[in-house]
C-alpha cells in the first residue's frame, strides 16, 4: 500500500539511504495496456506521484524500474501478448527482433516514466536465459548472442532518451562479454549484482577496467527462506560495499527480493537495508 511505501520511505530517510526503486514486471496501470496491471495490487500514476512528492523533501529519490527483455512472463501469458515473446512456449523474454516489441516497450515508457521526477531508470534486462533459442536464433548466429543483447540495450537506450531519461541495466550477461562492454554509451549505468557472501567478487574489477559508471549490488538475503540469512547478507553487502568504494562504484544498491511475490514480512527485511545504508 502506500502508507507502507511511505514507511519505507521514511525509515530510508532516516538512516541515510537516498535511493528507491520498486522492481516493476507488470505491476503498474499502463493506461495503453491496462490488462497488464489489472487484479494484481498495481500501483497507478498518481499512486506514483503521491510516493514521489512524499519521497523528495526526505532526500530519497524514487527511481522508475520495469523489466525491458527478461522476466516477462505475467505479460507475456496474456494471450494478446503472446507473439511478443522469444520462445512462445515459454514466454519469458521480449524478441529483440521484432518491431513490435519496440513500440510495445514505447508505450509502457510512455505510461510509466512520466510520474517521476528522476531521470534514472532502471531497465533491468537481466537473465534472458531464452535468448536466441527462439525467434532470435538465427540473428544470434549470425551475430552472435552478446551483439543481438547489446543491440537491445541500444534500442532501450533511446526508447528511454525520449522521456529524459538514461538507463540503467543488470550487468550479469554483459559480464560474459566483456569485449562489448566499451561500446555502451556513458550514460548507461551496470548494475553488478551478487547475493552469495564471498572474500572477493571479481565482476567489480572487470566493470571498473572497462571505464563505464557502476553500482554495486548486494541483497538482503531475506528471500526464499523462512528467516534472513543474515551472516550471508552481512558478508555480502559488506563486501561489495569495500569493493565498489576502492574500485570507483558510483553506489551501491542493496537488494531485496521477493521470488513469486513479497510474501516475507517487512520485519524481515530491515536489518539488511539499514546494515546496507551503514556500510555504503
Amino acid at each position: 500500500t502506500i502508507e507502507t511505501l511511505k514507511h519505507l520511505v521514511d525509515e530510508l530517510s532516516l538512516y541515510k539511504a537516498n535511493v528507491l526503486q520498486l522492481y516493476t514486471e507488470h505491476t503498474f496501470v499502463f493506461p495503453h495496456h491496462p490488462r497488464i496491471g489489472r487484479g494484481c495490487g498495481s500501483l497507478n500514476a498518481d499512486d506514483i506521484l503521491e510516493l514521489d512528492a512524499y519521497a523528495r523533501p526526505r532526500q530519497v529519490e524514487l527511481m522508475p524500474n520495469l523489466q525491458s527483455f527478461g522476466h516477462c512472463e505475467h505479460i507475456l501469458n496474456l494471450p494478446e501478448y503472446a507473439h511478443l515473446a522469444e520462445l512462445p512456449q515459454a514466454r519469458w523474454s521480449l524478441c529483440p527482433e521484432d518491431g513490435a516489441t519496440y513500440e510495445f516497450l514505447n508505450d509502457l515508457y510512455a505510461d510509466l516514466l512520466p510520474a517521476f521526477c528522476s531521470k534514472t531508470f532502471n531497465a533491468d534486462c537481466d537473465e534472458t536465459w531464452d535468448l536466441g533459442k527462439g525467434r532470435s536464433a538465427s540473428a544470434v548466429v549470425e551475430r552472435g548472442v552478446g551483439r543481438v543483447y547489446l543491440e537491445h540495450i541500444l534500442k532501450l537506450r533511446d526508447l528511454a532518451a525520449r522521456y529524459g531519461c538514461r538507463i540503467q541495466i543488470w550487468g550479469d550477461i554483459l559480464l560474459h562479454h566483456p569485449e562489448l562492454v566499451s561500446e555502451l554509451p556513458d550514460d548507461v549505468t551496470l548494475l553488478d549484482w551478487h547475493y552469495e557472501a564471498a572474500e572477493d567478487y571479481p565482476s567489480v574489477r572487470t566493470f571498473a577496467a572497462s571505464g563505464r559508471a557502476f553500482w554495486v549490488c548486494p541483497g538482503t538475503s531475506s528471500w526464499n527462506t523462512l528467516f534472513p540469512r543474515i551472516e550471508n547478507a552481512n558478508g555480502n553487502i559488506r563486501t561489495l560495499a569495500r569493493l565498489g568504494a576502492e574500485r570507483g562504484a558510483q553506489g551501491l544498491l542493496n537488494t531485496d527480493w521477493g521470488d513469486h511475490g513479497h510474501y516475507q514480512p517487512m520485519g524481515q527485511c530491515w536489518y539488511g537495508y539499514i546494515y546496507g545504508a551503514e556500510q555504503a
